[in-house]
């Protein structure tokens, strides 16, 4: 290699030493990039949806009297429990398909060139799912405890939990179902 090659890799994000390693790179690790990526987006969108919803919610019974429906632990464990863990987890280990059907099949390659996974209608459905457990996320803690609950009194710890318990559901749920 040359004195400029040289300079030019030490430049650079990337270099390669053969060009076979550019075939790796493109019909492996670009597709499962791009699926990791996309769900990771769209799980984003869904999570926050679903948690500031929730919180409009509650506005209506404080009277937006800037009063969180949870407490600063919950929202703590939240974010760690349900954004970091499930989404760098999935991040480590998701490989849709195979190395080997990958480098088998290059036109498999071709899916990912036309953003089938971050189409309107897939972020669309995300939101609408997001809006659906926030719905849950709410009102069925209140249906399921009644009165036993008052939410401008002491009792509202019970509603956070019971509230906390169908969020954790519901995350855990989609992210068992929601298939790539």
């Amino acid at each position: 290699m040359g004195k400029e090659g040289r300079q030019a890799v030490r430049c650079s994000d990337y270099a390669f030493a053969r060009f076979r390693f550019l075939q790796k790179i493109l019909l492996v690790h670009g597709p499962w990039y791009y699926i990791r990526v996309a769900m990771t987006v769209q799980y984003f969108f869904y999570k926050n949806i679903a948690f500031i919803t929730a919180q409009f919610f509650y506005a209506f019974y404080t009277q937006f009297s800037q009063q969180t429906v949870f407490e600063s632990f919950y929202l703590t464990f939240y974010n760690i429990t349900c954004t970091a863990l499930p989404i760098t987890i999935y991040g480590i280990f998701e490989q849709h398909l195979s190395k080997k059907m990958l480098l088998e099949n290059p036109l498999l390659y071709k899916e990912i060139s036309k953003n089938a996974k971050l189409r309107l209608w897939e972020c669309f459905y995300w939101c609408i799912l997001g809006f659906y457990h926030a719905f849950l996320f709410y009102y069925v803690p209140i249906w399921l405890l009644g009165d036993d609950i008052g939410l401008k009194s002491e009792q509202v710890v019970s509603y956070y939990t019971h509230c906390y318990t169908v969020r954790l559901y519901a995350h855990c749920q989609n992210s068992l179902t929601k298939k790539v």
